[in-house]
């Protein structure tokens, strides 16, 4: 298997292979969440940003998503959340 480093250089889409195998990755490599972390925040907080009165709930809420996701990935046993 790549490191987590190679996984992160390509990006075929908004949720490529390479995310599903860093997901995977993720469960057992925090380096891999950080680099899904990166790749995905400022999404999120767009996203985010524009169903917020304010930048500081997008940030809020930011957290809270990855917050989850990590959590999340603990407990799957694909690590996809199926």
């Amino acid at each position: 298997m790549e490191d987590a480093g190679t996984l992160a250089t390509e990006r075929e889409g908004p949720t490529s292979e390479r995310d599903e195998e860093l997901a995977l990755a993720a469960r057992t490599d925090s380096e891999a969440f950080g680099l899904l972390y990166e790749r995905h925040r400022l999404a999120v907080f767009r996203y985010l940003r524009t169903r917020t009165r304010s930048e500081d709930d997008a940030c809020e809420l930011t957290a809270v998503v990855f917050e989850r996701a990590l959590t999340a990935l603990g407990h799957c046993p694909d690590g996809r959340g199926t």
